[in-house]
């Protein structure tokens, strides 16, 4: 089989990098990136798209967007993401730069909590072998209220385990998969799992779930992230030709140069990583929302004035002029935009003097920067796997980003 190769030039694209000067402007988190760029050989860019889809997993679903009158339309920020690169490139490393902080947290949260869940655990082992009439009330009212835990982040796991760790967690979930082919080979033989995730994927609903021995689990916090790796060469077979939703889930596409890590003996200074930890210990805090006035974050009346203007001129001018594909994609957009500008909303309110709570116009453009950069990587994708690979799409993508650059 051929390999997908994913190349890009100035020439064709507007966006097909950033100043992370002009999107990150917190220190630490800027050092942070660039020491992993360093030290992986990995574009800034890609190391960047990477840090806001774990930020924006760590919040997942207890802070939401509110950008319409509709108080029925919140966004969850669960994104989804995909790696997309040749074994040897440093995907899994790359990975284990982020979950390193979101395995801390969450040791952090269950203290305690893990002897709790023992207990629990064996009060309803020996309910369910007495079945009377009142133990059955009795496990009834234990099952609706399970010990709390705070399951960030799990690697390959199952479907049963999954809506298990869910019914006893305060906040959604992130999962990932090392290769996205694993989650397909669940998928053959559960084929629920697949439904299961593209409902988690809203972020903001509940769950009702009924096990094999007949007991009914409640997800009151239904939210899951995914972020997965796939080789070029596997990417169209396993992933490409989907069409039943599952596919436009993945907002965050992040072809990573195929250059594996050069630098070996470089450890990142110990302040920038106490202060990436205390960061990822503060937007996990499943008690985030005690910042705010309300765990609904709206938008002020400007930035909601410049969003309108952006989804309307690319939608007006130049939506028909894409694939299916990328339309599918663009009718998601909402749930990718605004979750960034939330990552960018709270790393300014917790590290800037700003401290309004709103998303600002300065939040919102920092997303569409990176939403730019995302757009373009969808595009270049795109092309590359197009069986009619002209330079439409590429032309369509230039003229947007020019002329909506300083809108």
């Amino acid at each position: 089989m051929n390999k997908i190769k994913f190349e890009t030039t100035k020439s064709d694209y507007f966006f097909p990098s950033f100043d992370l000067s002009e999107v990150i402007e917190i220190g630490f988190l800027k050092s942070y990136i660039s020491n992993v760029s360093y030290i992986l050989n990995k574009t800034k860019e890609e190391v960047a798209a990477v840090s806001i889809l774990f930020l924006a997993n760590a919040i997942n679903n207890k802070l939401l967007v509110q950008h319409t009158e509709n108080k029925e339309y919140l966004i969850s920020s669960n994104l989804w993401g995909l790696l997309i690169a040749e074994p040897g490139s440093g995907k899994s490393p790359l990975i284990r730069y982020y979950t390193k902080f979101l395995i801390e947290a969450e040791n952090k949260y269950n203290q305690n909590r893990e002897e709790n869940l023992i207990i629990y655990e064996q009060v309803k082992k020996s309910i369910q072998k007495r079945p009377t009439q009142k133990n059955i009330e009795k496990l009834k009212e234990i099952l609706n209220n399970p010990p709390k835990l705070n399951y960030l982040y799990v690697n390959n796991i199952t479907k049963e385990a999954l809506l298990k760790y869910l019914s006893f967690n305060e906040q959604g979930i992130l999962l990932y998969f090392d290769e996205l082919g694993s989650l397909f080979a669940k998928f053959k033989k559960d084929p629920e799992y697949r439904s299961l995730l593209l409902e988690g994927w809203n972020g903001t609903g509940t769950y009702k779930y009924t096990t094999l021995k007949d007991s009914t689990l409640h997800i009151k916090n239904f939210g899951i992230g995914i972020i997965a790796n796939i080789q070029p060469s596997l990417f169209k077979k396993h992933f490409y030709n989907l069409e039943d939703g599952f596919r436009e889930r993945f907002q965050i596409l992040i072809p990573l140069s195929n250059t594996p890590p050069s630098v070996f003996n470089k450890s990142i200074n110990d302040t920038i990583l106490q202060n990436m930890q205390e960061l990822f210990f503060r937007l996990t805090n499943p008690n985030l929302s005690q910042y705010f006035s309300t765990n609904i974050i709206k938008f002020s009346p400007a930035a909601l004035a410049r969003y309108i203007y952006f989804k309307h001129f690319f939608q007006e001018k130049f939506i028909n002029s894409f694939s299916s594909s990328f339309r599918a994609y663009w009718a998601k957009i909402d749930k990718l935009i605004l979750s960034i500008s939330l990552v960018f909303f709270l790393l300014r309110f917790f590290y800037k003097n700003n401290k309004s709570q709103m998303i600002l116009p300065d939040d919102l453009e920092k997303s569409l920067i990176v939403t730019k950069y995302l757009l373009h990587n969808f595009l270049t994708i795109e092309n590359n796997l197009s069986k009619n690979n002209d330079t439409l799409e590429k032309k369509v993508a230039l003229k947007i980003f020019e002329i909506s650059k300083n809108k």
